[in-house]
């Protein structure tokens, strides 16, 4: 049956910690951890999880690669960011909205605790270089006024 051929396909394509190498996987709100995480994860809307692509991309030089498969979006947030040592962007995926409560606008940024440091550098320095949240759209807009008085009257007269 194909569908089986396609879950079994996807199942053996996604990234993988070692077996029995980990016991447990405890999450909680960065605010109210006692421990230390080995991941960070935030959600955030596409213009806000887009600074934190520019502050890897300053630190790093390299662009961030997203791969999905519209769930599993725990390999992503999770797997690859422990295996890689890399920050992921990720299109988050329905145990995201169930159990994580994300909103369907919003998409997930998974930062390997060795790269916290550096993040928080590039946004500081992109922020310096003018990028910001919420994006300055009008920053290049130059108003047109209307012509004084005298000017319009001209313009009337023909």
């Amino acid at each position: 049956m194909k569908n089986q051929e396609v879950r079994a396909k996807i199942c053996r394509n996604l990234p993988r910690l070692e077996y029995k190498k980990y016991s447990y996987l405890v999450a909680a709100p960065l605010d109210k951890t006692d421990f230390e995480p080995q991941i960070i994860i935030i959600y955030g809307n596409p213009a806000q999880i887009s600074r934190l692509v520019q502050s890897e991309v300053y630190a790093t030089g390299n662009t961030v690669a997203s791969e999905s498969g519209g769930a599993f979006a725990c390999c992503a947030e999770v797997t690859v960011p422990m295996l890689m040592n890399k920050c992921q962007m990720v299109l988050t995926g329905g145990g995201d909205r169930v159990i994580a409560q994300t909103q369907d606008r919003e998409v997930a940024f998974a930062i390997p605790s060795s790269k916290i440091d550096s993040i928080v550098e590039g946004l500081e320095q992109t922020h310096k270089a003018g990028m910001r949240y919420p994006a300055p759209s009008f920053l290049l807009y130059q108003a047109q006024f209307p012509p004084d008085f005298g000017q319009l009257m001209d313009y009337l007269r023909g």
